[in-house]
């Protein structure tokens, strides 16, 4: 079970064309606040992701400048055929994408704005929409078609460690939990797909049919069974009824070619992706607590992210120059006000109630915050067991799917030693829930006017083991063979996440600015009003390799947005990948002319040359004696030794 949302937005808008930023610090402070997916993309590789800022990535190659020119004057050209097949795998990722958010959202409703006040009141209202879906669904009884509720595509705003940050949560779901099951685990774990497969295997061995019934002959039963019991038989106490709730899970889904999950180390920035998406979620719930004196609901009952910053959006307006008690524009009114009306909230009335005569940007804040709540007392009533009520769950996941083959194939023949071709330049991963913003934040990308001012070595995650459902198999029937050799396997898994990181690249662009000019445009207007539609049969869903559980860990992620938030201020110099990394610079289109690449040769050659001068040198003291050693042994060489005498202490001689 899904909910279908209508999606919300604006026409698109005709943008200027800027210089392209001199550096990433250069570029932050044109935007003036970061998406989360600039906070995760440069963890891959911080040049890599800085090449791809500096080179428009985001736009056709064929937009793009033919060459960059770095801050320490170097001058870098990309490999068109590596461009070409970034471009490829990228757009297939989309596809799938593109299909998961039409099963929740299909239906489209565009809404006019005149000012930034408008603007930022599609933004909330958008985000409105997506948290009274997620409080009406029903919580799901599993994974499945027909079997969860989910709403995908939910922005989120928010302040970390003073800068403003936005990004769009890929999926919420509302899911059935038991008593004490955040205690157990609901399945075995494994740290390895490896070592799934060698399960599976066991367990085949060790259930088939000959053993079964070898086992069933061989049983026999006791004397005892054959006689009645002296004891009454006592009837089996009636089941104790098993309490149940519901909870809301975070979710991302990452869409690969390749038919095995990547290495822990390689889900580093989608792991630190979900973990901020959270943070930055508590914050809105938090401020929606603290801003509301009359609401019943206690925050110290309730258990968020320790160090997530409550949300304030008087500041926010503020510091965005907007005026929140500027009456929303007419046109404005007339699109949002029949969306309001579908969740059964009459705009007019709402704002009336609430003594005012027109509706403001504060009154779709004021809307918004309501809905928040109304999300945690869902949240309360779903608690099962003693504890503090939490929101968002803490265990989050990531949902690696597989794409679509291109075409048939003709079947190997066992032990057959062709490889595909083309192996390795078809693999990709791409995280296209960071690239893709909801329809409203598309819509919204409008150039700014003014720059705004600037407010305000990759860390390891704790060890934590991939969790599959038995229900969700790894192997995928339709997968092409996999690489023959670790190299082959090295090189897909290095396309993987330099896709992920020029998905982050293109979101950053992508993502709407903090001051909008306003927009008069318009296009077609489908119904204002939908019914909810029936479910919709989309192209079949692509199939789940596996999916990664992990726990949501506040210091960790701290610790890294502290690195990254450092290197967009322009406090800390970039780093590129560790030496036991380099597989990832395999098919990097910026590999030959890579300034960190050419830093860490020259370091490794002065290095080389330093222990050759080093040894050298020893070799030179053990050779050349120093005159006063030969001086000393020239006397030596020379004593009488027969002249000498040596006597004990009574004074006769001593034969030496």
């Amino acid at each position: 079970m899904t909910s279908s949302v209508p999606s919300v937005g604006t026409s698109r808008i005709t943008r200027t064309r800027k210089s392209p930023p001199a550096s990433l610090p250069d570029h932050f402070s044109r935007k003036g606040y970061l998406s989360v997916s600039d906070l995760v993309g440069p963890s891959w590789c911080e040049y890599n992701y800085q090449y791809g800022i500096l080179s428009l990535s985001h736009l056709p190659p064929s937009l793009r400048p033919s060459t960059i020119t770095t801050e320490s004057g170097a001058t870098l050209a990309a490999a068109p055929q590596l461009v070409a097949q970034k471009e490829t795998t990228l757009n297939a990722g989309k596809a799938i994408h593109t299909v998961l958010e039409r099963e929740v959202a299909p239906v489209q409703v565009v809404v006019e704005t005149e000012s930034r006040e408008d603007a930022w009141a599609l933004r909330l209202m958008n985000l409105w929409c997506d948290v009274v879906a997620l409080t009406r669904l029903k919580a799901g009884k599993g994974s499945g078609k027909g079997k969860e509720s989910c709403v995908r595509e939910i922005p989120v705003y928010g302040w970390i460690q003073g800068v403003m940050v936005m990004g769009v949560i890929d999926e919420i779901t509302k899911r059935t939990i038991e008593a004490g099951s955040s205690n157990r685990e609901k399945g075995k774990t494994w740290s390895s797909q490896e070592e799934w497969k060698k399960e599976q295997l066991r367990k085949s061995s060790t259930s088939s049919p000959k053993k079964s019934k070898q086992a069933n002959g061989s049983t026999t039963k006791p004397l005892t069974a054959f006689f009645g019991s002296s004891q009454p038989s006592q009837p089996d106490p009636p089941p104790q009824p098993q309490e149940h709730g519901w909870g809301y899970f975070l979710s991302d889904t990452k869409t690969r070619i390749s038919s095995w999950l990547p290495a822990e180390e390689d889900q580093f920035s989608a792991r630190m992706q979900c973990m901020t998406y959270k943070r930055l979620f508590d914050g809105l719930l938090l401020g929606a607590l603290l801003s509301s004196p009359s609401s019943t609901l206690d925050s110290k009952t309730l258990s968020f992210d320790p160090n997530t910053t409550p949300m304030d959006w008087t500041e926010t307006f503020a510091s965005l120059d907007l005026d929140p008690d500027q009456p929303l524009s007419d046109v404005f009114l007339r699109d949002a006000m029949p969306v309001c009306e579908s969740w059964g909230v009459e705009l007019d009335g709402w704002v009336r109630r609430r003594g005012a005569d027109v509706c403001t940007l504060d009154h779709v804040r004021l809307l918004l915050e309501e809905g928040l709540r109304m999300l945690v007392e869902d949240a309360g009533r779903g608690k099962v067991g003693k504890g503090e009520a939490m929101v968002i769950q803490d265990r989050l996941a990531l949902t690696y799917r597989r794409q679509a083959s291109r075409g048939k194939r003709g079947k190997r023949k066992k032990g057959s030693g062709t490889r595909r071709s083309a192996r390795i330049a078809a693999e990709s991963t791409t995280d296209t829930s960071t690239a893709k913003q909801t329809t409203l934040d598309e819509q919204l990308a409008i150039a700014k006017d003014d720059s705004t001012e600037d407010r305000a070595v990759e860390l390891p995650t704790e060890e934590e083991q991939i969790s599959v459902d038995d229900s969700q198999p790894l192997q995928n029937h339709d997968n092409p063979p996999g690489p023959t050799t670790d190299t082959e396997k090295k090189s897909l898994d290095a396309l993987d996440g330099r896709n992920d990181a020029q998905h982050a690249i293109q979101e950053t662009f992508s993502s709407p600015p903090l001051s909008l000019t306003p927009s008069r445009n318009r296009t077609h207007r489908p119904s204002p009003t939908p019914s909810p539609p029936a479910s919709p049969t989309p192209p079949s869903s692509p199939s789940i390799i596996g999916i990664v559980s992990f726990a949501h860990t506040p210091s960790t992620l701290d610790a890294y947005l502290r690195r990254m938030i450092s290197m967009w201020k322009g406090e800390r110099s970039l780093i590129g990948v560790r030496a036991d990394q380099t597989r990832r610079c395999w098919t990097c289109e910026w590999l030959d002319g890579c300034e960190w690449r050419n830093e860490q040769a020259q370091r490794a050659a002065g290095n080389r040359k330093e222990k050759s001068e080093q040894a050298e040198a020893k070799v030179s003291v053990a050779v050349e004696k120093d005159p006063e050693d030969a001086e000393g042994e020239e006397f030596w060489e020379n004593v009488d030794y027969d002249s000498i005498e040596v006597r004990d202490a009574t004074g006769k001689l001593v034969d030496w």
